[in-house]
């Protein structure tokens, strides 16, 4: 098949784009505030509707800070390409290579967890690590230590080949973030800063909030719309806040998620394809 046969599809108007959004939350009730970043060829878009917060007057806007939860794995990936780009590390290197001596990584076969094993969710790992025995159910990640992880990884057994097959981990995304971060004699939050939202101008992304970002934070809802707190995750693996985060999203042994304006996702240098994103408190 022929890839120049296939156009780009159209993108909605901005007043289709708010048409969607006035419908899930005035009528379906699914967020207190979304905005929508659109970045095409011949510009940018911002489309907002809905506040900060259920109950609060303050509106969301293109600096609204969000906390992007998962996203923040593409930020470790990123970090992984640039370090092996570096010549710092490669993609085949053994995981053990860079955790300390008395830590056992699991193998299978003769075949060790890779870096890219853990990037591309194939290494074997769980989805979350199995004691995960969190004091408050809603952060449960605050209170799981580095220690903690060690302990887990040198008594866990795989069940099938590192590479073999893919399974969603958050656990094996955050000991990414936690090797490339050991690996650069950093932490995860500096990594993520010097490497890639200080290079393409955003300064709104980071771990640590300030007294700026905090005024601008959007809360977040569950289902039923009800406040839940932002995570703060003293053994998480690399979440981030942007303008415009959840679970293990910065490298473990480091309080705290990813956190980004909604309108800077994309950085200073956008695609010049048209690409959508979208968050939601």
């Amino acid at each position: 098949m022929n890839p120049n046969s296939f156009k780009p599809l159209p993108v909605l108007s901005t007043d289709e784009i708010r048409e969607m959004l006035v419908k899930r939350i005035d009528q379906q009730k699914q967020a207190a505030g979304i905005v929508v970043g659109v970045i095409e060829p011949n510009g940018r878009r911002v489309v907002v509707y809905g506040n900060l917060a259920k109950g609060d007057p303050r509106p969301v806007d293109g600096d609204t800070i969000f906390e992007i939860g998962s996203i923040s794995k593409v930020f470790t990936s990123l970090l992984l390409a640039d370090m092996v780009k570096r010549k710092e590390v490669t993609l085949d290197d053994p995981a053990a290579k860079y955790l300390p001596e008395h830590v056992r990584m699991p193998e299978r076969c003769g075949r060790a967890i890779t870096l890219l094993d853990l990037s591309t969710h194939s290494s074997g790992l769980p989805r979350v690590p199995g004691n995960l025995n969190p004091k408050d159910p809603n952060n449960p990640y605050a209170d799981y230590s580095v220690d903690d992880l060690y302990e887990f990884l040198s008594g866990y057994t795989l069940p099938r080949d590192p590479g073999s097959e893919v399974e969603y981990s958050n656990l094996g995304g955050g000991l990414l973030g936690h090797i490339l971060a050991h690996r650069a004699g950093t932490d995860y939050e500096t990594l993520v800063r010097v490497r890639i939202t200080e290079p393409l101008g955003m300064p709104d992304t980071g771990i640590a909030l300030s007294s700026s970002m905090k005024h601008r934070m959007a809360t977040g809802h569950n289902a039923m719309l009800a406040p839940v707190g932002a995570a703060c995750n003293d053994a998480q693996v690399g979440e981030a806040r942007e303008p415009g985060d959840n679970l293990f999203t910065q490298p473990i042994g480091q309080r705290g998620d990813l956190r980004a304006r909604a309108d800077r996702l994309e950085g200073e240098h956008g695609d010049p394809e048209t690409f959508i994103g979208a968050r939601g408190a």
